[in-house]
């Protein structure tokens, strides 16, 4: 015979009360991460970008263990040193940190979120066979662009900024930012995509670009010239 238990409204007012206790918690605790997500943001700085052809722009990224408040300090960096270069998209290897961080901001209409999406350790499980083209630059490779075709829809798993594990799949414009950011987690530059004749016409400019701004540099030492690393404003 199986035993009735009877339920009492003593019990049924303390199970009220724990799940009361248990929301006010789960508010607080997210009341709190937003508190520490804003103080985080209003800290963020704009960050030194490497710029090819930069060894360090080749150098493999590490996943990041944990998304915690330095990751997420780093993201907010990034962020906010992308606005601030007029940039869609940066990795943390741009700025010589090589963690798997990305971060992208595309328009709604471009097929994007509309707001900085904050990646830790993003990771492409799916790839469409299908390709489309999109003008390509990038704040480490200035004043150059080229037609670079990739996957017209990929999805990405990853950490959000709360360390939570997170899919998102995109298109368009936004599909090709994913894979130019994570592309930089691995070492690799846009115009690696392209043939092997355009890439060390590209490579060539690059290394000329270089030796002239270092001559500028030291003619200018001591007079306060300063010669930017960065110009116009690249897609990605």
């Amino acid at each position: 015979m199986s035993e009735i238990t009877e339920s009492t409204p003593e019990s049924g007012l303390e199970a009220s009360r724990e799940a009361s206790r248990e929301a006010a918690t789960d508010m607080a605790t997210e009341v709190s991460r937003e508190a520490a997500t804003e103080a985080a943001t209003d800290t963020a700085k704009v960050l030194p970008l490497l710029v090819a052809p930069d060894p360090l722009l080749r150098k493999r990224s590490e996943p990041v263990a944990a998304v915690d408040d330095a990751v997420r300090q780093l993201m907010h960096n990034l962020v906010k040193t992308m606005h601030a270069e007029g940039g869609i998209g940066l990795a943390a290897p741009q700025a010589g940190i090589h963690r798997r961080v990305i971060v992208v901001d595309v328009e709604a209409e471009d097929g994007g979120t509309g707001y900085p999406l904050r990646l830790a350790n993003p990771e492409l499980k799916q790839v469409s066979a299908d390709k489309v083209g999109h003008s390509e630059g990038c704040l480490s490779v200035p004043e150059l662009t080229a037609e670079i075709f990739r996957s017209a829809e990929v999805t990405v798993a990853y950490l959000d900024e709360s360390g939570t594990a997170q899919e998102i799949t995109a298109s368009g414009l936004f599909a090709a930012c994913l894979q130019h950011e994570i592309d930089h987690l691995n070492g690799v530059l846009f115009f690696d995509h392209l043939g092997a004749v355009r890439r060390e016409m590209i490579i060539r400019r690059l290394k000329k670009r270089k030796r002239e701004l270092e001559g500028k540099s030291e003619s200018s030492a001591g007079t306060g010239g300063k010669e930017s690393a960065r110009a116009g404003a690249p897609l990605l």
